[in-house]
C-alpha cells in the first residue's frame, strides 16, 4: 500500500501468493481496488502443483507440507 500512495499513477498491480490463508487476507485487503489482482498460484518454470509448510511468515517447499500450491 505504500506503493499505491507514492505512485498513484499505476496501471496494475500483480500479487502472487500460493498460501491459501494469506492469499484471502491480501484479497481482502484490496477487494475495492479494480487495479490490484491477487492470483492464489506460485510462480516456476513449470505447471506443477506442490505441497508446502507455512512457518508464520515464512514458508517452505516439502513432501510432507500442510498446504498445496499450484505453479504455473
Amino acid at each position: 500500500s505504500d506503493f499505491i500512495e507514492r505512485c498513484p499513477a499505476y496501471k496494475m498491480i500483480h500479487i502472487i501468493e500460493p498460501d491459501q490463508s494469506n492469499y484471502q487476507n491480501i484479497e481482502q485487503k484490496f477487494i475495492n481496488n479494480p487495479k490490484v489482482q491477487v492470483h492464489n498460484v506460485g510462480v516456476s518454470n513449470a505447471n506443477q502443483t506442490l505441497r508446502f509448510s507455512s512457518q508464520g511468515i515464512s514458508s517452505r517447499f516439502c513432501e510432507d507440507g500442510e498446504n498445496e500450491a499450484v505453479l504455473r
